[in-house]
């Protein structure tokens, strides 16, 4: 499903360069929960954006579903990123004003899919998040673990092959990271495939792959048993 081949990143600002990712390669197949880890300045956020067609590697090549990323148009990496990639960022990004169902629906906007299908997959992706009751209730009225729960709904609603989800626990508490967590998993047993952008060590035992990275370079690729 994804496969990164010597994968170099570097950033100019001025006369100086910093190399962000250096030669890093590895492949994740489909229906696999991987946990990417590292401190601040390893290089897991620029992974994170390669991975998303956020941003594209200065060398190097990256193969998603069988597509070469580097030989994109940009129109295609925009449908990529709205039909094959499903992102649950940190930050949450949901319309305070929008009820669940509202900011669920939010990702059709530009699709093609039929108006009463949006209907049945956004009601199916609340429900496997756990919110049906809380379904017309504003996002600023539920708590973080709810809001959050509504930036995964809204990331399934698409059929996406691969949900990437960036630091998706930095703004909740451990008891409700943990039950997000629980959610990912749940979703992982499912079939979906989850790729996780992460620093903390608790967070990255939920995975069942776990690749470590520091200083632009893999550290460690650990699968679990």
């Amino acid at each position: 499903m994804i496969e990164l081949n010597n994968i170099t990143k570097t950033y100019k600002t001025g006369n100086q360069e910093y190399v962000a990712l250096k030669k890093i390669s590895f492949n994740i197949s489909k229906g696999e929960f991987v946990a990417i880890m590292g401190a601040s300045g390893s290089g897991k956020s620029t992974t994170m954006h390669i991975l998303g067609c956020l941003d594209t590697p200065t060398s190097g090549k990256y193969i998603l579903n069988g597509k070469d990323v580097g030989k994109l148009t940009d129109q295609e990496l925009s449908s990529i990123r709205n039909t094959e990639i499903g992102f649950v960022f940190q930050s949450f990004n949901l319309l305070p004003r929008y009820s669940v169902f509202e900011n669920v629906m939010l990702p059709f906007i530009y699709s093609k899919v039929p108006q009463k299908e949006r209907k049945i997959r956004a009601l199916e992706a609340i429900k496997n998040v756990g919110l049906t009751e809380r379904m017309n209730n504003k996002s600023n009225q539920l708590s973080g673990g709810q809001i959050q729960r509504t930036a995964i709904a809204r990331s399934l609603v698409m059929n996406p092959s691969i949900i990437l989800a960036d630091e998706p626990t930095g703004n909740l508490d451990s008891k409700t990271s943990h039950e997000i967590m629980e959610v990912f998993k749940t979703l992982n047993k499912q079939g979906n495939t989850i790729i996780l952008i992460t620093h903390e060590d608790d967070i990255a035992t939920f995975a069942n792959r776990i690749i470590r990275l520091k200083d632009g370079e893999i550290l460690s690729d650990t699968l679990k048993n």
